[in-house]
């Protein structure tokens, strides 16, 4: 996370992140899915694990947050 970005910086990083997260998460569903006894009935092992990875964007604008005492 980075504090002190210019608003011009922003959509750019937007778009950027999009495309890369979108990117990021089908690769790890494509590999989760490999190793899913429910998809893929012919995987071996023991135990029963749930997995998972999210990715989340946010940003706000530093100058119109109240100011702390």
């Amino acid at each position: 996370m980075y504090d002190n970005l210019p608003v011009e910086a922003i959509g750019a990083f937007r778009t950027l992140s999009a495309e890369h997260a979108q990117v990021l998460l089908e690769k790890m569903d494509q590999w989760l899915s490999k190793h899913d006894r429910d998809v893929s009935p012919s995987v071996e092992g023991t135990g029963r694990m749930r997995a998972g990875i999210g990715i989340y964007y946010f940003e706000e604008d530093i100058e119109k947050q109240p100011k702390e005492n």
